[in-house]
């Protein structure tokens, strides 16, 4: 969002699209545009959209095993191909690995072991915190700590939550 005028370019919601889904419910399961945003942001391990020497910056002082969640930021990748990125501090550097998702629209990432055991996780979901519940248990020693700094902690543990006392229904007139 451009901080001087307080709105968003076309460019920027077409990002916002790309990254959290379509505005209207995909079917019954689904959720609209907002709440989908609203759930993601309140997870700690994200972080929104940083740039990858921002990030290194962020993890370089920290402990091993700490990560975060980012959104790709479609420098290398299409934010299409790659809507998000999570980095984690291990023993010897910084890595980056790309969450993908594939023709049904289930998050997977690129490879994630080892170099001689290279390694995709898949889920048979299309939301990122099933994913990162997936890597925390199947990683358990590189998914140890959550990266300090959350960008988003004013916004929700000093102010209410964003949909605080409005009407669930209101959501029902965007579909």
């Amino acid at each position: 969002m451009n901080s001087e005028k307080e709105s968003f370019s076309i460019e920027e919601l077409s990002k916002l699209l790309k990254w959290f889904g379509p505005m209207k419910k995909q079917n019954m399961n689904d959720t609209h545009l907002l709440e989908r945003l609203e759930r993601i942001m309140q997870n700690k391990w994200f972080f929104g959209p940083m740039g990858r020497d921002e990030v290194e910056k962020k993890l370089k002082t920290q402990p091993i095993g700490s990560f975060l969640v980012r959104t790709n930021l479609g420098r290398n990748f299409t934010i299409e191909e790659v809507p998000f990125m999570v980095a984690r501090r291990t023993a010897v550097d910084i890595r980056h690995t790309c969450i993908h998702r594939n023709a049904k629209g289930e998050l997977l990432t690129g490879n994630f072991g080892d170099k001689d055991t290279p390694k995709s996780v898949q889920i048979n979901s299309n939301v990122i915190e099933d994913l990162i519940k997936k890597l925390e248990s199947e990683y358990a020693d590189s998914f140890t700590l959550v990266c300090p700094d959350w960008p988003y902690e004013k916004l929700f543990h000093l102010a209410a939550p964003i949909n605080a006392g409005l009407d669930k229904n209101l959501y029902e007139h965007v579909q």
